[in-house]
């Protein structure tokens, strides 16, 4: 680097020496360096815009619409996940809720309601957030019925809680109610809690719907106070006389062996009856006029001396479900006297019942008595099946029986050989017949008898889908097939006959497939069982 002055202005000037310039080689290499790391540079910014892609979208999912819905829509969610069970699907002695015969099998002995006995879905709802608090508190409706479970005494404080939200947040709405007690509950003192108890009695009006399951006396007590109940449900009652408040539309009473006084007989239209003494049932059935559903299981023996049996006949006309098991020893003398004078008019749905292996002749008024409306048959529990074979010939030749059902029957061929019969008039025996249900034992086996008896009857008269169903005790259980039944059924259905085949309520794939039904493990081991014996 030199200096030298301006000639002109006088100043210093300094010029750089030529050497500090770049030369050619220099300046190629600088530029791609600089290249290189704009390269570098583009490749972390695609990385963060990457990362930014992520970032946001993680953002939109924590503000998800679902943070902002209406209270309308809210309330719609709320009320689809506080909805309460139906008692009636939940507890079922038979499982039958998966048949085609629903309506028969049907029925609650235990407890149904709206709270699990884990936890509370309302009251983890209201724990989400005050915006879902103040929306689950503002539908008054999914408040108003609970199932408790207060068996362990650790657990009732707990249990009296929530007891107290849903008779506070339900304000002044119709309230059901479902206690399950201890068994030594008679022992104790109170009605549930002495932090709840008072709420109860001040509630106790409002209560529409009430299932106890061991009460202590004193929840027993409050029957004369319940001015708007309409289902009451009773299990393990201690008392020796039973009142039934007025009004109560749908009774279920279990586990009591003692009488029953009801206020209003003219109001129950369902009465479901388990283990009670026989001669409290047949009275209950002779004093409710306008009964809908009738059924009576596992009858006790009878706690009044002084029995005064029907001597003339009495009318149902309203009854269209009714059930009773029948004793062919212990309570004879009230299944013959019911048999005898009972009239169902309007009838749909017998379900009959033999508890014991017997001479069942007795029965034979009611079945000659059926009228024209029935149109589901079940039999039940009849281990001898001679009973209910017998029976059928009662049945007038005219009936319009659309399902037979077979529920734990022994000897299955027995009965089913029946349907091959014709009457007088040359009709097919249940001429109206669309389907069979069968719940089998476990040690029944289908054989080819049953394609048979299938195939002689739905070719001499076809109907539009005839049902055949098996139910396993339980849903992973296996259907007794053998392979031969499968193959005739697979071969029938390729022919022309309009047959459908479920198990456990599930439509079998095997009927319809191209290449026949293929044998299983199980179905094999079925077969080798069958040439042995």
């Amino acid at each position: 680097m030199t200096s030298s002055q301006c000639p002109y202005c006088h100043q210093r000037c300094i010029s750089v020496s030529p050497s500090l310039f770049p030369t050619d080689d220099n300046s190629h290499h600088e530029v791609e360096r600089v290249h290189e790391e704009i390269r570098q540079v583009e490749v972390l910014l695609g990385g963060l815009q990457q990362k930014r892609v992520a970032l946001l979208r993680r953002l939109n999912h924590l503000q998800s619409t679902i943070s902002h819905l209406p209270p309308e829509t809210l309330g719609l969610i709320f009320s689809h996940a506080c909805a309460p069970a139906q008692s009636n699907q939940r507890h079922d002695e038979y499982e039958m809720a998966r048949s085609t015969l629903t309506p028969m099998a049907q029925w609650d002995e235990r407890l149904g309601g709206g709270v699990g006995y884990t936890y509370c879905i309302q009251l983890v709802l209201c724990a989400v957030s005050s915006r879902w608090r103040e929306v689950m508190l503002s539908m008054r409706h999914l408040w108003t019925s609970v199932d408790l479970d207060v068996r362990k005494k650790r657990k009732i404080k707990y249990q009296a809680s929530i007891l107290r939200s849903f008779l506070n947040n339900s304000v002044s709405l119709p309230f059901s109610l479902n206690l399950h007690f201890h068994h030594e509950s008679d022992l104790r003192h109170g009605l549930l809690d002495e932090s709840v108890d008072p709420l109860i009695k001040q509630n106790v009006s409002r209560i529409s719907t009430l299932r106890l399951v061991h009460p202590p006396d004193e929840f027993l007590s409050l029957m004369g106070f319940l001015p708007i109940l309409k289902e009451l449900s009773v299990k393990y009652c201690s008392r020796s006389v039973l009142g039934i408040p007025p009004g109560c539309q749908h009774l279920t009473l279990a586990q009591h062996f003692g009488d029953v006084m009801v206020a209003t007989v003219n109001s129950i239209t369902v009465l479901r009856l388990s283990s009670i003494p026989i001669d409290v049932c047949l009275n209950l059935l002779r004093q409710c006029p306008n009964l809908a559903e009738y059924r009576n299981r596992y009858p006790e023996v009878h706690v009044n001396d002084d029995i005064e049996l029907p001597r003339t006949p009495f009318t149902l006309s309203r009854l269209e479900i009714f059930e009773w098991r029948a004793h062919a020893t212990m309570n004879s003398i009230f299944d013959e006297a019911m048999c005898n004078y009972i009239r169902l008019p309007a009838l749909r749905t017998l379900v009959w019942g033999e508890l014991v292996t017997g001479e069942y002749g007795f029965a034979s008024p009611l079945f000659n008595h059926l009228p024209r409306t029935l149109s589901n048959l079940e039999f039940v529990m009849s281990t001898s099946m001679a009973g209910a074979r017998a029976l059928i010939d009662f049945i007038p030749e005219d009936n319009r029986v659309e399902s037979i059902a077979l529920s734990r029957c022994g000897k299955l061929p027995d009965i089913l050989s029946r349907l091959k019969e014709r009457s007088m008039s040359g009709q097919w025996k249940f001429s109206q017949l669309k389907s069979i249900v069968i719940r089998p034992l476990r040690h029944d086996v289908f054989d080819i008898f049953l394609a048979e008896i299938l195939n002689e009857r739905l070719r001499d008269e076809p109907v539009d889908t005839f049902v055949l169903e098996v139910i396993t005790e339980h849903e992973n259980l296996p259907v007794p097939w053998t392979t031969n039944l499968k193959q005739r059924l697979w071969e029938m259905v390729n022919g022309g006959i309009n047959l459908e085949i479920m198990e456990n309520g599930k439509l079998v794939g095997w009927l319809h497939s191209d290449q026949g039904p293929i044998p299983s493990l199980v179905e094999e081991a079925l077969e080798e069982d069958i040439r042995n014996s």
